[in-house]
């Protein structure tokens, strides 16, 4: 259990809210069995949903030293708030008293009962880039909506820097980059049998629809489907960014694609030009 001044800090940063049935963001906690407690705190700032893993409200063990249903929440999270209770005089907090891989900002928050405020320091990996606001000096708030505001603004931003870092970076990068591959086959293997390499359009839809409602509908959804198809071909060959998800004929940005097929060769219009496509051979800007 925490000590009143804790409880009155969970208050202050978010509502208590039951766990079982919750539709909201759940920050890796289960929401259906109680494995990970009954209860938790949650807020939304500024469109950031925040789920706090709380120490004193995810399970205790007396039996297990080690704690590792809090150690897997807690000690998984980039921005770790720990509260020191005591006084001034009391031992100092230090980042190796905890350790983890992926802990990357530690915000000390100490209260003062006798002026009624808060005092905040804030520990960071040398790896994360710097992050605003700035520390007031010196580093206290009486006004506690406003420490409130400050101190999710700071973690948030923190939270955000730290993602720039070599180990989020890379984890980060390489999960893009399956996730895209992934797409890529499942969209790509069909390729050979779409209207770049078909006469008419008859051809690209095995069975056409006999209403022109429904017609028209099938071509659509198979000139967004082409149009996908494109983007994810371009993003694998690099010749754009794959966070752009957008696709480049001409290497430039395309945010619309629409096509319709003329003669033998296909005719696509896009945002930088109107193309020319064939069988086999070079697209054409037309103009």
């Amino acid at each position: 259990t925490g000590s009143e001044s804790f409880e009155r800090l969970l208050s202050l940063l978010g509502d208590t809210m039951t766990l079982k049935g919750w539709t909201g963001y759940r920050g890796g906690l289960d929401t259906k069995n109680d494995t990970t407690g009954i209860y938790s705190v949650y807020t939304i700032y500024q469109g950031h949903e925040i789920m706090f893993h709380v120490s004193t409200m995810l399970p205790y063990s007396r039996e297990n030293k080690q704690q590792v249903e809090r150690k897997r929440h807690i000690g998984n999270d980039i921005v770790t708030i720990v509260f020191q209770e005591g006084e001034e005089s009391s031992p100092a907090f230090k980042p190796s008293m905890i350790r983890s891989h992926f802990t990357h900002i530690f915000a000390l928050v100490r209260y003062n009962k006798q002026n009624d405020s808060y005092r905040l320091k804030i520990f960071s990996e040398e790896s994360v880039p710097l992050f605003g606001p700035p520390l007031p000096s010196p580093p206290l708030f009486t006004d506690h909506q406003e420490f409130r505001d400050f101190l999710l603004v700071k973690l948030i931003n923190g939270e955000k820097a730290t993602l720039e870092t070599p180990t989020f970076a890379q984890k980060r990068q390489r999960t893009l980059d399956m996730l895209i591959r992934s797409l890529y086959q499942d969209l790509m293997p069909d390729m050979h049998k779409n209207m770049l390499n078909r006469r008419s359009f008859s051809d690209v839809l095995p069975e056409s629809p006999k209403s022109a409602r429904k017609k028209e509908e099938a071509r659509q959804a198979e000139f967004v489907r082409l149009g996908q198809a494109l983007k994810l071909k371009t993003i694998v060959k690099g010749d754009a960014p794959a966070i752009l998800a957008t696709t480049s004929l001409c290497k430039k940005e395309v945010s619309k694609l629409f096509a319709d097929s003329w003669a033998p060769s296909l005719l696509v219009s896009t945002d930088v030009g109107v193309l020319l496509m064939d069988d086999g051979q070079p697209s054409i800007l037309v103009f």
